[in-house]
């Protein structure tokens, strides 16, 4: 059974997009700034850029909301920094790619949502800059994938299509006049897409659609 979705939980989404980077592209391969092949070093020495970015989030987000320094909490770490207001937090983050060694993945998120108004506000927009093509809620309990799939197969609504895997680890799921597909783990859900307001607005009608969808499962 799928857990009731809200907006009163929306502070359980988060925006995410991820970008893959030549680890010879890093400023910290070149000759000058290496000491060391080994991949997982070479990523460490990326912290440097990772931060030059995160101080201008930093500001960019300062200005654009107006916030004063006591509402802004700025915190950094190997491989990771994370600027947390009144409104969301943003992280920025750089690890190896665990498929491919030879590529290091920068990871921008945007998460603890007080509400969806300030997602439509233009300080919001820019921030964006088109980054982020993910929204994932996380489900406050586990959903038994199972006894979903079960449900939507008995139902056999000829507007809905599901596809899920031999083990049941994960199960997509369209529905007509909704664009694109949600991809359920037994953890979160995961829409994707290019436009953030579309996937919001999306994320809206999905609760709408699970609550049919779900209805006595």
């Amino acid at each position: 059974m799928l857990p009731a979705m809200g907006m009163r939980e929306f502070e359980r989404v988060t925006l995410r997009g991820e970008t893959n980077q030549r680890l010879k592209d890093l400023a910290a391969f070149r000759p000058k700034n290496r000491t060391s092949s080994d991949p997982r070093e070479l990523v460490a020495l990326a912290d440097a850029e990772m931060q030059v970015e995160a101080e201008s989030s930093f500001r960019q987000i300062r200005d654009s909301f107006r916030y004063k320094r006591k509402d802004l909490q700025f915190t950094s770490e190997p491989g990771q920094c994370e600027i947390a207001t009144p409104d969301f937090n943003y992280r920025i983050s750089i690890f190896l790619d665990p498929a491919q060694e030879a590529d290091a993945i920068w990871r921008r998120e945007i998460f603890a949502i007080k509400d969806d108004e300030i997602v439509r506000s233009e300080p919001f927009q820019n921030l964006l800059h088109q980054r982020f093509n993910q929204l994932i809620y996380a489900f406050e309990k586990k959903v038994s994938l199972e006894n979903f799939i079960d449900r939507l197969e008995e139902k056999a609504l000829n507007q809905v299509s599901v596809d899920y895997d031999g083990r049941t680890s994960w199960c997509e799921i369209g529905i007509e006049k909704l664009p694109g597909l949600l991809r359920l783990t037994p953890n979160e859900l995961t829409i994707s897409g290019d436009k953030l307001l579309t996937l919001f607005e999306y994320f809206k009608q999905s609760l709408d659609g699970f609550a049919l969808l779900a209805d006595g499962a």
